[in-house]
């Protein structure tokens, strides 16, 4: 055998002076920037109250005027049925009032109720926001403001879109 001198071995370690720390993740912004993308989500979304069940195309008008959403207004729309999975679309127009899908007779009583809370609340009469369908007969409507008329609801709103201007 013969004498063969053996090179040291060199460790793989490093010395305490030599070894690198990763840095802190400095998160003292984080708080500002998650406010600010929640305002900016609260300003973009558009939350809506009511389940629509039917389909309207609004008419064009001229001279409009935008409002504020109020809790206080009974929207009613009318147009044709929107089909859901598994159901049968019923034939003709039909009249939501915020939630719920109602015959003409039954609208009588929701503005009544409404009108009551309206009162004492302190409000004169209830306030209506009215959506309708551009092709629903005018016999339709005419019955409609007749019932509403009944029940005092005089302060109404017609929802239109703006006619494209030349």
């Amino acid at each position: 055998m013969s004498n063969i001198r053996r090179q040291p071995s060199f460790r793989l370690y490093r010395s305490k002076r030599n070894r690198r720390t990763i840095p802190v993740l400095n998160t003292a912004s984080l708080p500002d920037l998650i406010f600010t993308v929640l305002f900016f989500f609260m300003i973009v979304t558009h939350m809506r109250d009511d389940n629509m069940q039917v389909k309207y195309t609004l008419p064009k008008g001229d001279q409009l005027s935008s409002q504020q959403k109020r809790p206080d207004i009974v929207d009613i729309y009318v147009g044709k049925a929107i089909p859901q999975q598994g159901t049968a679309v019923a034939e003709g127009y039909l009249l939501q009032v915020n939630n719920e899908v109602v015959d003409i007779s039954a609208l009588g009583d929701i503005l009544m109720r409404a009108s009551q809370k309206a009162e004492a609340s302190g409000m004169s009469s209830v306030r209506v926001n009215f959506c309708a369908d551009r092709d629903v007969p005018m016999s339709m409507i005419s019955e409609i403001k007749r019932v509403m008329r009944r029940c005092h609801a005089l302060e109404v709103s017609y929802t239109a879109m703006p006619a494209k201007s030349k």
